[in-house]
C-alpha cells in the first residue's frame, strides 16, 4: 500500500470513529495499522482492552468502597464504644477515690461507699471485648490485602505506560508524518487515561497504607491501656491503704485514654479523607 493510500485510509478510519478509545473503533484502527506493519503494532494489540472499562480497576475501587473502607469505619465506631466504656470505668474509679477522701475526713472508720465504687470498677472489667479484637484482625487483614492489590495493579499500569512509550518511539520511526500525527494523538489520550487510572490506584495505595499505620498505632495504645487497667484492677482491693499509688496509676490511665482517643479520631479522619480523595479522582476520570 503506497504512503498516500495509507494516509487516506488511516484518516478515514480515525475521522469516522466516534471515539478512538472505544473497543470497536480501536479494532478498526488496529486492522488498518496491521496492513502497514504487523510487528510495529504488537504493543497496541497486546493492550486492546478498552482503557475506560478496566475490570481490575473497577473491582479494586468497588471492593474499597463497599467493603474495605466501610469495615474500617465500623472498626472506628467499635473503638469509640470501647473508649466510652474505658472513660466510664475511669469515672467510676475517680468517684470511688473522691468518696474515700470524704469518708476519711468524716473519720467514721467506714469506707463502704468507697469499696462499693471499687467493686463497680472491677465489675466493669476490660472495655475491649473479644469481638473488638476479632474486628481489628479482620479489618487489618482487609487493608493489607487491598494495599497489595493496589501495588500489583499499579505495577501493571506502569508496564502499560512503558509499552506505550516504546510504541510511540517505534511509530515515529516506521510511519509517515501524517500517520505519526494521528498515532500521536491516540497515544496521548491513551497515556493520559492510564495516568488517571494510575492516580486512582495510587490514592487507594496511599490511603490503605496510612490506615494500616493508624491501626497498628491504635493496637499498641490499646495494649498499653489494657496493661494499665490490669494494674488498676490489681491495686483496687488495696485502694483504701494505697491511695497515692492508685492516684498515680489513675493519672496515667486517663492520659492513655486521651492518647487513644486522639489516634481513634485520626484513624477515622484518615479513612474519610482517603475515600474523598479517591472519589474525587474517579469523578475527574469520568469527566474526561
Amino acid at each position: 500500500m503506497k504512503d498516500g493510500a495509507v494516509d487516506k485510509r488511516f484518516e478515514e478510519v480515525v475521522t469516522n470513529s466516534v471515539d478512538i478509545q472505544s473497543l470497536g473503533s480501536f479494532n478498526e484502527v488496529r486492522n488498518c495499522l496491521l496492513e502497514m506493519n504487523e510487528d510495529a503494532v504488537k504493543v497496541i494489540v497486546e493492550s486492546k482492552e478498552d482503557i475506560w472499562d478496566n475490570p481490575e480497576l473497577f473491582g479494586l475501587v468497588d471492593e474499597y468502597f463497599k467493603s474495605t473502607s466501610v469495615k474500617t469505619m465500623e472498626f472506628c465506631t467499635a473503638l469509640g464504644s470501647c473508649l466510652e466504656r474505658a472513660k466510664n470505668s475511669q469515672l467510676i474509679l475517680q468517684l470511688a477515690i473522691n468518696q474515700f477522701e470524704e469518708e476519711v475526713e468524716m473519720k467514721e472508720g467506714a469506707v463502704e461507699k468507697t469499696l462499693e465504687g471499687l467493686q463497680k470498677f472491677k465489675a466493669a472489667g476490660d472495655p475491649f471485648t473479644p469481638q473488638f479484637f476479632a474486628l481489628y484482625e479482620s479489618v487489618h487483614e482487609q487493608q493489607v490485602s487491598m494495599f497489595k492489590k493496589s501495588q500489583s495493579l499499579k505495577k501493571k499500569l506502569d508496564e502499560k505506560l512503558k509499552s506505550m512509550k516504546t510504541w510511540r518511539r517505534v511509530s515515529n520511526v516506521l510511519f509517515v508524518s501524517a500517520i505519526i500525527c494521528f498515532v500521536g494523538n491516540w497515544c496521548n489520550r491513551y497515556e493520559k487515561a492510564l495516568e488517571e487510572e494510575k492516580g486512582i490506584v495510587r490514592s487507594i495505595e496511599v490511603g490503605t497504607f496510612v490506615t494500616i499505620k493508624d491501626m497498628v498505632d491504635v493496637r499498641e495504645l490499646v495494649n498499653k491501656l489494657q496493661v494499665e487497667i490490669e494494674s488498676l484492677l490489681h491495686v483496687a482491693d488495696f485502694a483504701t491503704r494505697e491511695e497515692d499509688v492508685i492516684k498515680r496509676k489513675m493519672a496515667v490511665f486517663m492520659e492513655s485514654i486521651e492518647d487513644l482517643a486522639v489516634h481513634a479520631d485520626k484513624c477515622n479522619s484518615d479513612i474519610s479523607q482517603a475515600r474523598t480523595v479517591i472519589l474525587n479522582r474517579i469523578l475527574k476520570h469520568a469527566d474526561q
